[in-house]
């Protein structure tokens, strides 16, 4: 889903589109079966450690459907408003977008490498990724606003698009980051990064 959304801003695929709806739908199903199997628990017979567990699963659970309806929809919606108004991102933009989508999925797959694993020293490497990502987000918005002061004829047409869907994948790369907060956090690791109570609130309100 992630993989494949790149792609359709090099040409609009009704199928593709579609095929990445269906994918969103499927995360969503996943979540409500996550959530139904938590839910059916005898948390009163559980000890703290796995009800500790099982608050952590429903979490990720409910940041991973974030990601997913945010490319599905977010993402989306930017790239065919693009193609209905027959406009065209800049190179330099399209170039930064491809950028970060990858440095985005990167950290996607590192996040799912340490749901499977629960390796500390990934989950402290996918917090601090996350904050990379932050600081890459931040230059990149800034070399948009450079090419507008340029006065680039794509920048301008293409701006709000280009800037939102920066931001989405900003907000997908932080969705995945989430997995990484309870191991980190039962180790002490969120110390060492920017995060550390802000990622406490963030892993407890589920954002």
């Amino acid at each position: 889903m992630l993989h494949s959304v790149v792609s359709l801003l090099h040409g609009w695929d009704e199928p593709l589109a579609n095929a990445i709806a269906e994918k969103a739908d499927l995360v969503r199903g996943m979540h409500e079966d996550i959530k139904l199997f938590l839910a059916q628990l005898n948390h009163s017979r559980l000890e703290d450690g796995k009800k500790e567990r099982s608050s952590e699963l429903a979490n990720i659970a409910y940041n991973l459907e974030t990601a997913a309806d945010a490319i599905s929809t977010g993402l989306i919606d930017q790239v065919r408003h693009l193609y209905s108004g027959q406009l065209k991102i800049s190179a330099n933009g399209l170039s930064d977008f491809e950028d970060f989508h990858d440095r985005v999925l990167s950290n996607a797959q590192l996040a799912l490498d340490v749901l499977m694993n629960g390796a500390p020293d990934a989950a402290g490497q996918l917090l601090r990724a996350k904050e990379k990502a932050r600081a890459a987000e931040r230059k990149l918005q800034e070399r948009h606003l450079e090419r507008l002061c340029a006065g680039i004829s794509e920048s301008f047409e293409t701006s709000r698009m280009h800037q939102e869907s920066l931001r989405i994948l900003k907000n997908v790369n932080t969705a995945f980051a989430t997995v990484g907060y309870p191991i980190a956090a039962r180790l002490g690791d969120l110390l060492s990064t920017r995060l550390s109570e802000k990622a406490k609130s963030e892993l407890k309100k589920g954002t």
